[in-house]
């Protein structure tokens, strides 16, 4: 077998490693509620991620420990885990309420997987596949 195919196999190795590492990362962290409701949310100008940081905490304050507040360079994403039209409403009224600069804009429904199996497979799939091709070029002719 010649040493670049030696390497490639190899190579292809090292790389599924790090996608199963990948994976178990992903399949374990923390990922929100499985379906509900995300609401965007804008903050009052100027925008900058050192404007929006100190109202990640104030709406957490405000909303359930299992809903998830995400801030970002022009807003926030607030997941809440339920569809139910009046909750929405009582989120949105925290959410405005708990600082005058705030506004949903708005409230999409979502569902996402959940669980690590759910999560991590496509990865441990994909690593699979690289290590079949690594083990048919490491093969000897």
């Amino acid at each position: 077998m010649s040493d670049t195919r030696k390497l490639i196999a190899l190579l292809l190795a090292v790389m599924a490693f790090g996608v199963i590492v990948f994976g178990i990362a992903l399949g374990i962290s923390s990922n929100g509620p499985a379906r509900g409701t995300r609401l965007l949310v804008s903050v009052a100008s100027p925008v900058n991620e050192a404007s929006v940081a100190p109202y990640v905490e104030t709406v957490r304050e405000q909303l359930s420990p299992s809903d998830r507040v995400i801030g970002g360079n022009d807003g926030l994403v607030v997941e809440i885990a339920t569809q139910d039209p009046k909750s929405v409403a009582d989120a949105t009224t925290k959410i405005e309420a708990a600082a005058g600069h705030l506004h949903v804009d708005r409230a999409i429904a979502f569902s996402r997987a959940t669980g690590f199996v759910a999560r991590a497979w496509p990865f441990f799939a994909i690593a699979a596949v690289m290590l079949a091709a690594a083990a048919v070029l490491r093969r000897k002719r």
